[in-house]
């Protein structure tokens, strides 16, 4: 069980340009429910207080699809100037809320109900004030790298787009 309050932004601006498809990335269906489907559904599992879904590019048929799933706040980024903008876009829904902020993206239909309740445990006992859930791969290609600093694997220097990585980060796995 949770101590603190918890509300969740869920991102779901982004263009999906290597899907090639007009059609907005969390629309993508997977076994006949849309990506964003699946996120919103373990969502509902989680006790969170306000959900937040921002969207951008395709924003009138995600938000069609948002109006049939249930009770979130929509907001909308309207012009993509990357993550932290599509989270700064949500402030406004979050000025009076007094909790902790679960951040996911909406194109993640494998994530489950025990790895994020599980995540907000750890977040809550360890009294961080930031929690990031990674991964580590085999082969890491066409993922983001975190790039930790230098005095601890704890510290988040920066969180880098494989297109945007040098060689070195893409080293990173």
């Amino acid at each position: 069980m949770m101590d603190k309050k918890w509300a969740s932004i869920v991102l779901s601006a982004g263009r999906g340009t290597r899907m090639k498809s007009d059609l907005p990335k969390v629309m993508h269906q997977l076994l006949g429910k849309p990506l964003i489907g699946h996120v919103l559904d373990i969502i509902g599992t989680l006790n969170t207080e306000i959900n937040i879904v921002v969207t951008g590019h395709g924003s009138s048929i995600v938000e069609k699809y948002l109006d049939s799933h249930g009770k979130v706040v929509k907001v909308r980024q309207e012009e993509q100037l990357g993550t932290g903008h599509a989270v700064r876009c949500a402030d406004s829904e979050l000025r009076s809320f007094s909790g902790d902020v679960l951040i996911l993206c909406g194109d993640t239909p494998l994530l489950t109900s025990e790895s994020l309740l599980h995540f907000m445990h750890e977040h809550e006992a360890s009294g961080a004030d930031l929690s990031v859930l990674t991964a580590e791969f085999q082969d890491a290609a066409g993922y983001g790298r975190i790039v930790r600093g230098g005095s601890s694997w704890l510290e988040l220097r920066e969180i880098v787009e494989e297109k945007d990585a040098s060689d070195e980060v893409k080293g990173i796995r």
